[in-house]
């Protein structure tokens, strides 16, 4: 008799601890689901005064090859944009390289499988932009394998320099370079010994409302003012 009330008496405690915990969870994803409509709503309104979701490229269809040729045409000093190296410059200038006092820049556009390649010979400097646009999946080892070529096998000392930088082009602040995307390839290590197990230099996240924004928009201050291209 004792132990059969010991026994209700537990679980009845159990039973108002269950039913005060579902009460906090529930009162904890009421104010979930209130953010979160609070955030909806201010969206709309957001995009009801600047139409900040509108984006007249998406009638169009632009594939990131196409958005990698136009950031190359904006970076080749020979375009017929007619403006020389000054979009060039201020990029390069961006990333705290210093453009002037050496060699000629060269621009490069899906060549080597590499989105864009900015690169000059001496000092030797390289910048990788790998444009992921329209959010395409990371391939296997892609950036580990453009650090190599563009960087690595062109200066083994590259580490002692401060003139090499990766950036990761992307339309959206979520989407980041995975893992895989920035390790060495199976078997280089028999056949590289010395190469690292991942890319060493860390990689420069950009998006093109930010610091692409940026960029053209200080570029544009530096047009002839009677330029209305």
């Amino acid at each position: 008799m004792e132990n059969s009330s010991i026994i209700t008496e537990l679980l009845s405690d159990y039973h108002n601890l269950l039913t005060q915990r579902i009460k906090q969870y529930g009162f904890f994803v009421e104010e979930i689901i209130k953010k979160f409509q609070s955030l909806l709503e201010k969206e709309e309104k957001d995009n009801k005064e600047t139409s900040n979701r509108f984006n007249v490229l998406h009638f169009f269809g632009i594939s990131e090859t196409v958005h990698s040729q136009l950031l190359g045409f904006f970076l080749d000093p020979h375009a017929s944009h007619g403006q020389g190296d000054l979009f060039l410059k201020e990029f390069v200038n961006s990333l705290n390289i210093n453009y002037d006092g050496g060699s000629k820049w060269f621009v490069t556009v899906e060549t080597e499988r590499i989105d864009i390649l900015i690169r000059r010979n001496y000092p030797h400097s390289a910048i990788i932009i790998e444009n992921k646009s329209n959010n395409a999946s990371d391939q296997e080892n892609q950036i580990y394998r453009y650090w190599h070529r563009a960087i690595y096998s062109k200066n083994k000392d590259w580490a002692s320099s401060d003139t090499y930088r990766i950036i990761y082009l992307t339309s959206n602040h979520w989407k980041k370079p995975n893992e895989n995307t920035l390790l060495r390839p199976d078997g280089w290590g028999l056949k590289y010994p010395n190469l690292p197990e991942r890319v060493p230099l860390k990689q420069l996240e950009w998006q093109f409302n930010n610091q692409i924004r940026e960029w053209l928009e200080k570029c544009a201050e530096l047009l002839p003012e009677n330029n209305n291209r």
